[in-house]
């Protein structure tokens, strides 16, 4: 294994384990674009590359992105801009 499928390999392990990307959540948008949109006639993304995403213009940026901690509950990661706001709970 190269050091490039093992860092893929950490990442992934990471993401699974713990629901982030290079130490941050992983952003609410990304997983916005995977949930659709109910009017959206076009075919929906099934499949993102966490690791380019995560760090793209599109799904930028962390600033953007706010946690709630939940006592003795997963937080609530969230986005907020303008009207449109999206947010999910990490419950393993």
């Amino acid at each position: 294994m190269n050091s490039s499928q093992t860092s893929n390999s950490l990442a992934l392990s990471c993401a699974n384990q713990y629901f982030s990307v290079d130490g941050e959540p992983i952003s609410p948008k990304i997983i916005k674009a995977l949930t659709g949109d109910l009017g959206d006639m076009d075919d929906p993304i099934i499949s993102i590359d966490l690791i380019p995403a995560q760090h793209s213009s599109r799904f930028c940026c962390i600033g953007d992105v706010s946690i709630i901690p939940l006592r003795n509950k997963p937080a609530y990661i969230y986005f907020q801009k303008k009207e449109e706001s999206f947010g999910y709970k990490h419950i393993g």
